[in-house]
């Protein structure tokens, strides 16, 4: 098992953690969404404690289907602006109005969207990939002067590891 501590590169594999997960964790509670932003901003980085608010927030949340998640409606309102030039006002008013009506309706349009629009930073949003471990980093990364696979490593902190090294 290798074990990267370069500052570089956790900083990117926790970014690229952050954006797969910001929006499942604004979904649970809007508190831990501002406290790991607030932790992965550059001047008061501590990738150590974002971490382990994700981890909580997991630990917490995993069993929960995303339709069922405390505050949704809430991610969902945010995720909808993604799509303000793709849809049709008509469609994005029947969305807003769907949202606490059948969040469950609006979480699958907007996964289908995601794909069908080709939002390329929505793709790993763990809303719709709940059966990924939340640390794995869902980009490449360029290691050691070689680029890895999206899903190679995992993020843990103040390090990075994969099991295939």
């Amino acid at each position: 098992m290798s074990r990267i501590t370069s500052r570089k590169a956790v900083s990117k594999a926790a970014e690229a953690v952050w954006a797969a997960n910001k929006y499942f964790v604004l979904a649970c509670s809007q508190s831990a969404y501002r406290d790991i932003r607030y932790h992965l901003r550059p001047n008061e980085r501590d990738v150590n404690a974002a971490f382990l608010r994700l981890k909580e927030i997991d630990r917490t949340y995993r069993g929960l289907p995303s339709a069922d998640l405390p505050e949704l409606s809430n991610a969902l309102y945010h995720l909808l602006g993604y799509f303000k030039s793709d849809l049709l006002t008509e469609e994005r008013q029947y969305l807003h109005t769907r949202v606490k009506e059948d969040p469950e309706e609006v979480l699958e349009k907007l996964e289908t969207y995601t794909f069908e629009y080709d939002k390329t930073y929505l793709k790993s949003c763990r809303l719709w990939q709940r059966d990924r471990s939340f640390s794995l980093v869902p980009v490449g990364l360029k290691i050691e002067g070689e680029l890895s696979e999206a899903y190679v490593w995992d993020w843990q902190g103040d390090y990075i590891c994969d099991d295939n090294r």
